[in-house]
């Protein structure tokens, strides 16, 4: 997959999900109301083919079970190099 076609998404240092070409994997489950105290795990993760399936209705993870693979390798890559910062928020507001 080349490396311009990948996205990871998150919400206070958790990845929730990572969109890599046409899939979509979601670490977590959608819930809008809640970040990030309310993030659902998804245990397994879910996939969707975003070419064939726009509305992320069909999870095709157990089918395509080594695109998850690739995926969260990817993401554990990823998580292995990212150096944690201070948060600016909290230095302004005192915390």
């Amino acid at each position: 997959m080349p490396p311009n076609s990948r996205r990871l998404i998150g919400t206070a240092g958790v990845v929730s999900r990572v969109q890599c070409n046409r899939y979509k994997l979601y670490f977590y489950k959608n819930n809008p109301m809640g970040y990030p105290e309310e993030l659902e795990r998804l245990e397994p993760p879910q996939l969707f083919d975003l070419q064939d399936d726009p509305s992320e209705r069909f999870n095709i993870a157990e089918e395509y079970s080594a695109i998850v693979e690739e995926i969260e390798q990817m993401v554990g890559n990823h998580k292995s190099t990212v150096v944690p910062v201070d948060s600016e928020l909290d230095k302004r507001i005192g915390q």
